[in-house]
């Protein structure tokens, strides 16, 4: 039985977002690509990121955001999968 360590990992990115408004039904589907910096207790170096989500809007001024990112080094030795969902607030 081996020990298992978490990975502590930070990581800056760039990231261009297109998306497709569809106004009957309120939502907007999106798909990211981005570039960056990551570092973390095991590597440092360049990461990429691809993904899509999509947005529900509540009200003119709240969002409800859904969105999928797969993230990895340029070597494919660090990667992971992740989901988030949140909520947005227009000004």
């Amino acid at each position: 039985n081996k020990d298992v360590k978490a990975l502590k990992t930070d990581a800056v990115t760039g990231n261009a977002i297109a998306q497709l408004p569809i106004n009957l039904f309120n939502i907007t589907p999106y798909a990211l690509a981005g570039v960056g910096y990551g570092w973390s207790d095991y590597k440092n170096g360049g990461i990429y990121n691809v993904g899509g989500g999509v947005r529900y809007g509540v009200t003119n001024n709240v969002e409800l955001d859904a969105r999928y990112r797969y993230i990895s080094d340029f070597k494919n030795e660090i990667t992971t999968n992740a989901f988030t969902a949140g909520v947005n607030y227009k000004f």
